[in-house]
C-alpha cells in the first residue's frame, strides 16, 4: 500500500465549508476510484488541515494526486506540503467511530528506517491496538529518513491517552534511533471514508 499526507494552510473559519465541498464533491469521486483503501480529513487547529490517503499502490495515488490539483481552487485549498511513502505498517479495527488523532513526524538516524519501522510494528501497534478506544494505525516511510504514523482514536481522551502510551513507549523502546524529537500534531476527524465505510 502507498500513503499521501497533505498538510494545508487554511483560515479555520472556512473548515465547515471545506469540509461540505470534499464531502459533496470530493468523496464521491475518490472512494471509487481504483486501488482506493481510505482517506481522512482532519482539521489540526493552528497546523491547519491535514488529510491522509491510503491506496493499494503508489501508481493509483498518483491518480488521486491529478484530481487534487485540478480541484484545489473549487475545495478553497491551497497548495499543500505532501509526505508520500510505502506502508510500513497498518491496523484497523472495524466499527469504531474515529474522532479524533495524532500525526507523527520522525527523523530516524541513518539506517534506522528498518529497524525502527520492525520495532514500531511487533511491539507498539500491539500495544496501543489494545488501548480502549483504537481505531486506527499507520506509518508510511517518507524517505529522508523519515517515518510518519497516524494513530486514530474514537475521542481525545481515548487519542492523548495513546499518545501518552505512545511517547513512553518511544523513549523506551525507540530512543537511540530517534534522531531528533518528534513532531506530534493533535487534530480532530472531520471526515473520514473508506473501502467499507463513511464516518463524520
Amino acid at each position: 500500500m502507498y500513503g499521501v499526507i497533505r498538510q494545508y494552510d487554511i483560515d479555520p473559519g472556512q473548515i465547515d465549508a471545506i469540509v461540505h465541498r470534499c464531502r459533496e464533491r470530493f468523496l464521491p469521486i475518490l472512494s471509487k476510484a481504483l486501488g482506493f483503501v481510505s482517506w481522512t480529513l482532519m482539521d489540526a487547529g493552528p497546523a491547519g488541515l491535514i488529510t491522509a490517503s491510503v491506496f493499494d499502490d503508489e501508481l493509483k495515488a498518483d491518480y488521486a494526486a491529478g484530481w487534487y490539483k485540478e480541484n484545489q481552487a473549487a475545495l478553497a485549498l491551497g497548495h499543500p506540503q505532501v509526505t508520500r511513502g510505502p506502508v510500513v505498517t497498518r491496523s484497523v479495527v472495524e466499527h469504531v467511530p474515529e474522532g479524533y488523532g495524532f500525526l507523527w513526524r520522525c527523523a530516524v538516524g541513518a539506517g534506522g528506517i528498518y529497524e525502527a519501522t520492525h520495532r514500531v510494528r511487533d511491539s507498539l501497534v500491539p500495544l496501543i491496538a489494545a488501548l480502549p478506544g483504537f481505531a486506527s494505525y499507520g506509518a508510511i516511510d517518507a524517505g529522508a529518513s523519515t517515518v510518519v504514523s497516524l494513530s486514530i482514536f474514537k475521542n481525545r481522551e481515548c487519542a492523548d491517552a495513546g499518545s501518552r502510551q505512545t511517547v513512553a513507549w518511544v523513549n523506551e523502546r525507540l530512543a537511540e534511533c530517534v534522531a531528533q524529537p518528534p513532531e506530534i500534531i493533535p487534530a480532530e476527524i472531520r471526515l473520514r471514508t473508506s473501502t467499507t465505510a463513511v464516518t463524520t
